[in-house]
């Protein structure tokens, strides 16, 4: 799970992430959304009723990466907006820390903050807890604004 604050009204397209291996094969995702407006916490990140499908299907396992279908997310300028992508036939390549929440990558219209790692072997799963923190190092989102 990640976090993407707008800092200029934005809306997300699409987004690159790693499948943990597989390169060469056709491996299938969901991403989701957080329903309402904000960041994901220790409340909302095991409560699959809080989220929405955005995006899914299967996507080329790649060195350079994997990227969602073609969807839209509209964030307006200083709100935040919780993802998750999970990888159904595949986990995907993060990397622990010790905290979430600080901002690993932005430009002049996006945030990326780091966030949390779940289990890949069920949809919301709690087994890490909700303190396994990860980097969205992989993660790459593509916008307009």
């Amino acid at each position: 799970m990640f976090d993407v604050v707008a800092l200029q009204d934005t809306t997300v397209t699409k987004v690159q992430f790693m499948f943990n291996g597989g390169f060469g094969s056709t491996e299938t995702y969901k991403l989701y959304k957080l329903t309402a407006t904000g960041a994901h916490n220790a409340t909302n990140m095991f409560d699959s009723t809080k989220w929405t499908v955005v995006a899914s299907g299967s996507a080329l396992s790649a060195t350079s990466g994997a990227q969602t279908a073609t969807f839209e997310v509209t964030i307006n300028a200083g709100s935040t907006q919780a993802f998750y992508i999970h990888g159904i036939s595949r986990g995907l390549i993060s990397e622990g820390l010790t905290s979430a929440g600080g901002t690993y990558k932005s430009d002049a219209n996006i945030e990326l903050k780091a966030g949390r790692g779940l289990p890949s072997d069920s949809l919301f799963d709690n087994g890490y807890g909700s303190t396994y923190w990860c980097n969205p190092n992989m993660i790459q989102i593509m916008y307009t604004t």
